[in-house]
């Protein structure tokens, strides 16, 4: 039992080590409103939100313009995100095989 229990916590630190390739990808360093980075309304909208933050008052002014930036799917991040589910799913399944295996005892007689 302990050799199953030792096998099933290295096959879920392995999985975990997959998830962070999936991780989210942020900009920390966008792009200046002269390459073409933001419109003229998303820049006001940044420029008012920043002055707000300063004022200290956390809520969204009324004449604020949302800006919402349009993203395609990110097909390599949900093909990673699949693997990773697969593989959790392959060793609960694994574990289970094992464990109903450790508990087959020959009759007695």
């Amino acid at each position: 039992m302990q050799r199953h229990l030792t096998a099933l916590v290295a096959v879920a630190i392995a999985a975990g080590g997959l998830a962070p390739g999936a991780d989210a990808k942020f900009d920390l360093n966008p792009p200046a409103a002269s390459a073409g980075g933001y419109s003229p309304a998303a820049l006001r909208a940044m420029g008012l939100r920043d002055a707000d933050l300063a004022r200290g008052d956390d809520s969204t002014p009324a004449n604020a313009v949302s800006a919402t930036a349009s993203r395609p799917f990110d097909w390599p991040d949900a093909g990673i995100g699949a693997a990773g589910a697969l593989v959790l799913l392959g060793a609960a399944g694994a574990s289970v095989v094992l464990v109903r295996r450790g508990r087959r005892h020959p009759a007695a007689g």
